[in-house]
C-alpha cells in the first residue's frame, strides 16, 4: 500500500467520526422532542374533548425510533494492515422514522406520581383544611368578642352573616378559574350561616323558630342548587348534614315524632333524586346511615306503644325508599358491588328488626310476627320477579333476592309456629334447595341448603330431648303420646327419607366427571352421610326408649309393685338396645359389603362394632345374669334363653360381616394380630359366660373356680395347637398368656376354697394339658422355627 492510499484512508475515518457525532446530535434532539410530544399527550389525555374537537379530522400518531444513545467509532488501529478501498464495505447510519400524529383521545387516568400528589394536596387537601381552621379562628374571636362584650348580640349575628356573604361572593368569583378552591368555599361559607342562624335562634332569642326553620331550609335549597351547579358532591354533602340538624337545632321537646319522621323523608326523596341524578353515591350511603340510625335512636328511646302506627308507617316507607334505590343503582351499574349488597342486606335486617320488635312488644298485634316475616319475603320476590321479566339486571342479583326470599321463609317457621313443625317445614325446605341448587347449578341455594340441613338437624335432636318423656297430670295419671304412632317419629322418619335423597343426589353429582368440585362439596360428602347413619340409629333408639320408659313409669304409678319387676324391665331394656345397636352396625355392614362398597364406611362400622361389642359384653352380659337370677326365682319365664341366644348370635354375626368377611380389605398385618386376639377375648368372655350360666343353672358351689380353670385352660391349649398348626406366633403367646392367668387363679382363688378331690382333679387336668402343650412344641419344632 502506498503513501497516498494510507493517506486517503486516515482522511475516510476522521470523516466517518465526524458523521457519527452528528448522528449521535441530531438522535439526542429526536429524542428530547418524542419527550415533549408524550406530555402533551398526557395533558391531552386529561382534559375532556369539545363537541367541536371531536369533528376535528383525526392526525395521525408520531412513531419515533430511537436511536443508540452511544455510537461506536470504528478505530483503525494499524494503518498498514488496512484493506485496500475497494475492500471497505461501510454500513451507513439509517435514520428510521414513521411518522403518525397522535389523535388526542382520553385514556386512561394516568396513575399519581408525585406531582400529582402534591397537585392533590396543593389545590384540593390544603383548602379544606384552611376552611375548616378559618372558621374555627372565627369561631374563637367571636367567643372572645362575647366573653369581653366587644359586640352586641345583634352585631354579632349581622358580623357572621357578612362572613358568610363575603366567603360566598369571593367562592363565586373564583369559581370560573378556580372550581375546585371555590366549591370548597362556598362550602364554608354555607355552613357558617347554619351556626350563625341557629346562634341567633338559641342563644339570643332573635329569630322565632318558624323563621328559623324557614331560614335552614332555604340555606339547605340553596346549598343543593350550589353543588348541582358545582356538580361538586362534598357541597350536597354540606347541605345533607344541614337538612339533618335543623330538627335537632330547633328541638322544642314537644315530641311531634310525626312531624319530625315526614320532614325526614321530604329530605330523603330530594337528596336521592339527586343522587340518582348525579349519580353521587356517597350521598345515598349518608342519607341511608343518618336516616336509620334516627329511626333507631327514636325507636329505643321514645314510648313506642302509642306510637305503632307512627313508626312502623315511617319505618316502612324508609325501607322501600332505599330498596328501590338499591334496584335501581343495580340496573345502573350492571352488576352487584359491595356497597350495594351492604345496603340491601343492612337496609333489609334493620327494617325487620324495628318491626318485628314495634309487633313483638304489641300485645294486639304479637300473633302477627310471622305474617310480617312472611311478607317481608313476599317484598323481594316481588323485585326479583320484577328483575327477571324485564331482565335488568344479572343473575348473581336475582339469586340473592330469591336468597333472601329463603331465608325469611326459613325464619317465618320458628317465629311463627312451635315444637315439630318447624323441624319438618324445615327438612322439606332444605331437600327443595338442595334439588334446585344441585340440578339447575345454582350454587348460593345449595349452599344455603347446607345450612338448613344443620338447622333440621339440630332442631330434631331438640325435639327428641324435649319430647321423648312421659308426661303426668296432676292426678297422677300417665297422660303420654303413643309410641311409634305420634308425630315426632314420623319427623324423624321424614328426615332420614329427606337426607337419603339428598345423599342420592349428592353422590350423583361427585361421580359427574364434569361436575366441579368445591370445598364445601366435599366437606358435605361426608356431613350429609354421617348425619343420615345418625338419624337412621337414633330414631328408632328413641322409640324404643320411650316404649320403655313409658312401661317403666306403669309400674312407678302402680302402688302393688315389687323391686323384681323393676330390675327384670331395666335388665330387657339395656340388652333390648344392646341388640338393637348389634343389628344396626350389622346390617349397616351388609348394605356396604352389597351394595355402597365404601372402604371408610367398613372402617366406621368396624370402630362401632368394637363400641357395641364393649357396650355388650359389660352391661348386656350382667343385664343377662339379672334375668337368670329371676328366672331361677320363678319370676321370669323361660323368654331368658331365647333372648339370650339371640343376642349372642347376633354378636357372633356383627364379627362374622363387619371383620371376617372383609378382613383382606380393612387389615393389614399388625391389624390382623389385633384383630385375632380381640376375637379370642370375646370367645372367651363369651363361653365364660355361658359355662358360668348352666352351672348356676345346676346349682354348683364352684362355678368360678373349678370350671371356669378347665375352660381356660382348655381354650388356651387350642389356641396354641391352632397358633402351631397356622404359625401364627401371637396364638401361642395369647395361649401361655391365658395358662399364666389360669395358673395364678388356680394358685391364688381356687385352692382356698376347694376341696380335695376337686383340686386333685384341677391340677391333674391342666398338669396334662401343660404337657400337651410341651409334647406339641417338640413335635413341631422346625415349623414353629419357620414361622415368621
Amino acid at each position: 500500500m502506498n503513501e497516498n492510499n494510507r493517506q486517503y484512508i486516515l482522511e475516510l475515518v476522521k470523516k466517518m467520526e465526524g458523521l457519527y457525532a452528528k448522528q449521535q446530535t441530531l438522535s439526542n434532539e429526536i429524542n428530547e422532542m418524542r419527550a415533549l410530544l408524550l406530555q402533551l399527550q398526557q395533558s391531552e389525555n386529561a382534559t375532556p374533548i369539545s363537541s367541536t374537537e371531536k369533528e376535528k379530522p383525526s392526525v395521525e400518531k408520531i412513531v419515533i425510533d430511537e436511536f443508540p444513545k452511544t455510537v461506536e467509532t470504528p478505530i483503525v488501529e494499524n494503518i498498514s494492515s488496512a484493506k485496500p478501498m475497494e475492500e471497505i464495505q461501510m454500513e451507513p447510519a439509517v435514520v428510521t422514522t414513521n411518522v403518525e400524529i397522535p389523535k388526542f383521545a382520553p385514556g386512561p387516568k394516568p396513575k399519581m406520581t408525585k406531582s400529582g400528589l402534591e397537585k392533590f394536596i396543593g389545590e384540593n387537601l390544603i383548602s379544606k383544611i384552611g376552611i375548616v381552621i378559618m372558621l374555627i379562628g372565627i369561631a374563637i374571636g367571636v367567643k372572645y368578642s362575647i366573653d369581653h362584650d366587644l359586640i352586641s348580640p345583634v352585631g354579632r349575628i349581622v358580623l357572621g352573616y357578612v362572613a358568610s356573604i363575603a366567603l360566598l361572593f369571593v367562592g363565586f368569583r373564583l369559581k370560573e378559574k378556580y372550581n375546585s378552591f371555590s366549591a370548597v368555599l362556598v362550602s364554608g361559607a354555607m355552613a357558617a350561616t347554619y351556626f350563625v342562624t341557629y346562634a341567633a335562634y338559641s342563644y339570643y332569642d332573635l329569630f322565632p323558630r318558624i323563621l328559623t326553620f324557614v331560614l335552614m331550609l332555604a340555606f339547605t335549597g340553596f346549598t343543593v342548587f350550589a353543588a348541582l351547579q358545582y356538580n361538586k358532591q362534598v357541597i350536597a354533602h354540606f347541605g345533607l348534614v344541614g337538612a339533618y340538624s335543623i330538627p335537632f337545632l330547633l328541638n322544642d321537646n314537644s315530641g311531634n315524632i310525626a312531624g319530625f319522621l315526614t320532614y325526614i323523608s321530604i329530605i330523603n326523596i330530594g337528596m336521592l333524586f339527586i343522587a340518582f341524578y348525579r349519580k353521587w353515591q356517597g350521598i345515598f350511603y349518608m342519607a341511608f346511615g343518618v336516616t336509620w340510625f334516627i329511626v333507631l335512636a327514636a325507636s329505643i328511646f321514645q314510648n313506642k306503644d302509642h306510637l305503632f302506627g307512627t313508626y312502623f308507617g315511617f319505618s316502612t316507607f324508609f325501607f322501600l325508599l332505599f330498596y328501590t334505590m338499591f334496584i335501581v343503582s343495580t340496573i345502573q351499574k350492571g352488576t352487584l358491588t359491595f356497597g350495594t349488597v351492604t345496603v340491601l342486606l343492612s337496609n333489609t335486617f334493620v327494617y325487620y328488626g324495628i318491626g318485628y320488635a314495634l309487633i313483638s312488644d304489641n300485645p294486639s298485634y304479637s300473633n302477627y310476627v310471622g305474617l310480617f316475616t312472611v311478607l317481608n319475603g313476599l317484598i323481594h320476590f316481588v323485585a326479583a320477579l320484577f328483575i327477571y321479566k324485564r331482565q335488568l339486571a344479572e343473575k348473581k342479583t336475582l339469586y340473592l333476592l330469591l336468597g333472601l326470599v329463603m331465608v325469611f321463609i326459613t325464619i317465618a317457621i320458628p317465629v311463627q309456629l312451635d315444637g315439630n313443625w318447624v323441624t319438618l317445614i324445615w327438612i322439606a325446605e332444605a331437600t327443595l334447595l338442595y334439588w334446585i341448587g344441585s340440578k339447575k347449578q345454582v350454587l348460593y341455594f345449595e349452599r344455603l341448603s347446607y345450612v338448613l340441613m344443620l338447622l333440621a338437624f339440630f332442631c330434631l335432636l331438640q325435639d327428641w330431648s324435649e319430647c321423648y318423656y312421659p308426661i303426668y297430670t296432676v292426678d297422677n295419671r300417665l297422660a303420654s303420646m303413643r309410641p311409634i304412632w305420634n308425630v315426632y317419629f314420623l319427623t324423624s322418619i321424614m328426615g332420614i327419607v329427606a337426607f337419603y335423597l339428598i345423599y342420592k343426589w349428592q353422590k350423583t353429582v361427585l361421580t359427574n366427571p364434569e361436575e366441579k368440585i368445591t370445598q364445601d362439596k366435599k366437606l358435605m360428602s361426608f356431613v350429609v352421610p354421617a348425619i343420615l347413619l345418625l338419624l337412621l340409629y337414633l330414631g328408632p333408639f328413641m322409640e324404643m326408649k320411650y316404649g320403655f320408659d313409658l312401661q317403666m313409669d306403669k309400674l312407678l304409678i302402680t302402688r302393688n309393685i315389687e323391686n323384681y319387676q323393676v330390675g327384670i324391665l331395666d335388665a330387657k331394656m339395656a340388652i333390648v338396645m344392646a341388640v338393637y345397636s348389634i343389628l344396626y352396625v350389622l346390617t349397616i355392614s351388609l348394605l356396604n359389603n352389597w351394595k355402597i362398597k365404601s372402604t371408610m364406611l367398613s372402617s366406621i362400622c368396624g370402630v362401632l362394632a368394637i363400641i357395641v361389642l364393649l357396650v355388650y359384653l359389660t352391661g348386656g352380659l350382667m343385664s343377662h345374669s339379672v334375668l337368670l337370677d329371676n328366672y331361677m326365682q320363678n319370676h321370669i319365664g323361660a323368654e331368658v334363653f331365647l333372648i339370650r341366644y339371640f343376642s349372642i348370635a347376633c354378636v357372633i354375626a356383627m364379627l362374622y360381616f363387619v371383620f371376617y368377611k372383609r378382613k383382606e380389605k380393612l387389615l393389614n398385618k399388625n391389624m390382623e394380630v389385633v384383630f385375632h386376639i380381640g376375637i379370642n377375648l370375646v370367645a372367651i368372655v363369651l363361653l365364660s359366660s355361658e359355662l358360668v350360666q348352666w352351672l348356676t343353672l345346676s346349682h354348683s358351689k364352684s362355678e368360678y373356680k373349678l370350671g371356669l380353670s378347665i375352660l381356660w385352660g382348655c381354650y388356651a391349649l387350642a389356641m396354641i395347637a391352632y397358633g402351631i398348626g397356622k404359625q401364627r406366633q401371637h396364638l401361642r403367646i395369647l395361649g401361655m398368656v391365658l395358662f399364666g392367668i389360669t395358673l395364678l387363679k388356680l394358685f391364688f382363688y381356687d385352692v382356698a376354697y376347694m376341696s380335695t378331690i376337686a383340686k386333685t382333679a384341677l391340677f391333674v387336668i391342666l398338669g396334662v394339658l401343660l404337657l400337651v402343650v410341651s409334647f406339641l412344641y417338640n413335635k413341631y419344632n422346625g415349623k414353629i422355627s419357620d414361622d415368621k
